[in-house]
């Protein structure tokens, strides 16, 4: 059946993943695709251009989604701008180019432009009744909310949160922290970091420790 046309009641699901780094958020997202994918439905999955973390734009970042980006159900691509794609994708279903999909996928969703009100009401009226699952991280380590993650959260109609563990007294964690600090973060290009690897996960103890018991105020836009 085709999934984004016909006469049924528009439905718009978004569902969120998140949590702090290295809290197991595109496992989850590997997770919900395998349930499509299992069931030979067609989906999309879509990660950010500007994340090189990896090594390669050829696929989203970790080594569990390879066997699933190769099935011949999962359509799959790198992007700056999610809106002008997505309308890409629309016109190439409408043309007979690619198979309906069932499902949309969006890994690192903080790192794409093109968010807005008139995305999610323009997808609401194309998309009709395919979920959309995103994921991320909602914060910066300075625990500053990103400019997607205000415009996507009123239209998230649910959110899995996970929690990492704390590298320094093993607790559950929801923060994370830059090892060199705040000066050697502001003394940064850009916050696309290569990995995680420069971070740490802590919990709130600890994160109280780490920033001296005071906000973090980074001069760099998260």
């Amino acid at each position: 059946m085709n999934r984004i046309t016909g006469n049924r009641r528009l439905k718009l699901y978004v569902r969120l993943l998140t949590g702090p780094m290295k809290g197991g958020k595109t496992r989850n997202l590997v997770k919900y695709m395998e349930r499509y994918i299992l069931a030979k439905q067609y989906i999309y999955a879509i990660s950010p251009k500007m994340d090189t973390r990896a090594g390669s734009h050829n696929s989203l970042v970790t080594q569990e989604l390879h066997g699933l980006l190769s099935s011949p159900y999962c359509y799959n691509t790198v992007q700056t701008n999610i809106f002008d794609f997505l309308k890409e994708v629309k016109e190439m279903i409408d043309g007979g180019d690619i198979e309906p999909i069932s499902a949309i996928f969006v890994d690192e969703f903080f790192m794409f432009e093109g968010w807005s009100k008139e995305f999610f009401y323009w997808y609401q009226q194309n998309f009709n009744d395919v979920p959309l699952t995103i994921a991320g991280i909602i914060n910066g380590w300075s625990c500053d909310t990103f400019k997607a993650t205000s415009i996507v959260l009123p239209f998230v109609d649910s959110i899995k949160r996970e929690r990492a563990i704390c590298e320094r007294c093993g607790k559950d964690a929801n923060y994370f922290f830059y090892k060199g600090g705040v000066e050697a973060w502001n003394s940064r290009k850009d916050c696309i970091d290569e990995g995680c690897n420069n971070f740490e996960c802590l919990c709130a103890e600890c994160y109280t420790k780490a920033t001296g018991g005071k906000p973090v105020y980074s001069d760099l836009k998260e």
